[in-house]
């Protein structure tokens, strides 16, 4: 019977062979377990192309394609090769060395974690009145060395810096001690008047970038006789006279031959080859600018080009920039930022 029963045994009547050996489940397992991490990577993958696609509608919905950034023209002539683009936002047209601060352009506040008192320096070349004068720190690490200079040049150590940062209520109670008015008053005053004392949020000393120079003992610095020398020096360093005599029409502030104000090397050479003050100097930034162009300023050190771009208050500003070539960026409180570039470095 049992001879039979294998003789007519079918196919369909013997089991399923079973795997043998540990090795052969193991690889069973492993197959399974590649399988399911392929179903689960291409399911999070669906979901994840899905979430794209419905983010990049939404992006398109607020902002139409080329309009994420207030996109503006690269100026001509300026022998860069290529441009690309950096992302402005409105708040830095109101930060950097070249922000002009009177009466129609009032200062932001400034963050005084940025100061430096000017006796806590290493340089013995000059004099500082207390601890309460303070400057940002390149500024008055630039006025150590444009002091060091003068020294060089035969000006004797007599130099004093006597006035630096002023909070709004320090130049509050400068106007109050000038004009005997109260700070608002000040800013009542006719608007073509030439003041002897700036407005709070109106005054220079307000950027952490504006140095009093006088004579130690007494005096103003113009007294010395080597001034010319300490306005060259001075010059070197980056720093130009705020309120020149011949621009109190322009300024509306009285002519102070002590009051330095530190814009950068680039910005000081140029100022004084055309005899700009910091006004005439933006409106020749925003001229330029409107015929999409660049400044040019050859210094010992660098040749430069100069441009300014008008940001937008709404949205991010993508202002070009050279690709390749070192550059800077810095407001003029005029809703515009200034890039300032390298061009050829010891040329």
């Amino acid at each position: 019977m049992k001879l039979l029963d294998r003789m007519f045994r079918t196919e369909a009547d013997t089991p399923a062979p079973r795997y043998p050996d540990r090795k052969s489940r193991v690889r069973l397992l492993t197959l399974g377990g590649i399988a399911l991490v392929l179903a689960l990577a291409a399911i999070i993958f669906r979901v994840c192309s899905g979430q794209e696609r419905r983010l990049a509608h939404t992006l398109s919905q607020i902002y139409p394609e080329g309009e994420a950034c207030h996109t503006v023209r690269a100026p001509q002539g300026t022998g860069i090769k290529t441009f690309k683009t950096a992302a402005a936002e409105w708040d830095q047209t109101r930060r950097g060395d070249l922000i002009l601060v009177n009466r129609q352009h009032p200062c932001t506040p400034q963050k005084e974690d940025g100061l430096v008192q000017l006796l806590t320096l290493p340089g013995e070349d000059y004099f500082v009145r207390d601890w309460n004068v303070r400057l940002e720190q390149h500024a008055a690490e630039k006025l150590e060395q444009a002091m060091a200079a003068a020294r060089k040049k035969g000006v004797p150590r007599a130099v004093l810096a006597d006035r630096g940062y002023r909070t709004a209520e320090e130049q509050a109670r400068a106007v109050e001690q000038y004009y005997e008015l109260s700070s608002g008053a000040a800013f009542d005053r006719p608007e073509k008047e030439v003041l002897q004392v700036c407005a709070p949020n109106a005054s220079d000393y307000q950027t952490g970038l504006s140095v009093h120079l006088s004579v130690y003992g007494g005096g103003e610095a113009d007294t010395l006789s080597q001034y010319g020398d300490v306005c060259r020096a001075m010059e070197e360093a980056g720093f130009v006279l705020r309120y020149p005599k011949e621009k109190e029409p322009v300024t509306l502030v009285k002519a102070n031959a002590g009051q330095f104000r530190y814009v950068g090397t680039a910005h000081a050479a140029l100022m004084n080859a055309e005899h700009w003050c910091l006004e005439d100097y933006i409106g020749a930034l925003k001229k330029a600018e409107k015929e999409n162009r660049a400044l040019t300023v050859k210094t010992k050190d660098a040749s430069y080009c100069i441009y300014r771009v008008t940001a937008d208050e709404k949205k991010p500003t993508a202002v070009p920039v050279p690709d390749g070539l070192p550059y800077t960026l810095s407001g003029d409180n005029c809703g515009g930022i200034i890039v300032t570039v390298t061009l050829n470095q010891g040329k």
